[in-house]
């Protein structure tokens, strides 16, 4: 747990570091702060995200809490609706051979204008082909659909987003058919 806390830690000083000096402050409502990335805009050509939480596995025969790292390239396709391309891997902990791996692509859909001030809730859906291992180490590849829900921060210096994610392997292993629920904390640069 404490390999997870600062592999958070240290992407969230990262990119609070690229974005803060690579921004002039700017004075808003009488105080002075630095500006958020504008993450958000049409017009930015695309931005990436990094992110980590803990993840459960249903129907990989382990108990164990996985982590679950992601990492995608986001672009705006408009004020309410973004595409991306990721890599979600959700791997065992200690002795625990259990993974599910996933690369796709996804789209972001914004429940209200984006313009605002503190941030803006969306939903999450995606495509792409998994790539799964139990507890035996028995393994199996197939089609993966996901679905989540989440709310993107634009914070000072940096945006982020936090969310919860399902994904579901479209074929069986051992009889079972894999899924994995997570949830993540995330920075976008």
């Amino acid at each position: 747990m404490m390999k997870f806390v600062s592999t958070l830690a240290a992407a969230a000083a990262l990119c609070v570091s690229f974005n803060a000096s690579a921004q002039e402050p700017v004075v808003t409502g009488g105080e002075v702060r630095a500006p958020s990335p504008r993450i958000m805009d049409p017009d930015r050509p695309g931005y990436f995200q990094v992110g980590v939480g803990p993840s459960f596995a249903l129907g990989l025969d382990s108990d164990a809490v996985m982590y679950n790292v992601v990492g995608a390239y986001n672009r705006n396709i408009s004020d309410r609706l973004t595409g991306k391309v990721f890599g979600d891997f959700n791997l065992g902990t200690g002795a625990d051979a259990a993974q599910f791996i996933n690369v796709g692509l996804g789209t972001d859909i914004y429940l209200q204008e984006v313009r605002m001030d503190y941030g803006v809730p969306y939903l999450m859906a995606d495509v792409g082909y998994g790539f799964v291992r139990d507890e035996d180490t028995q393994t199996q590849d197939a089609a993966v659909i996901g679905a989540g829900a989440g709310f993107k921060m634009a914070a000072e210096a940096l945006n982020f987003d936090l969310n919860v994610h399902y994904s579901l392997l479209t074929a069986q292993l051992d009889g079972k058919t894999p899924s994995v629920f997570g949830l993540r904390a995330a920075v976008n640069f």
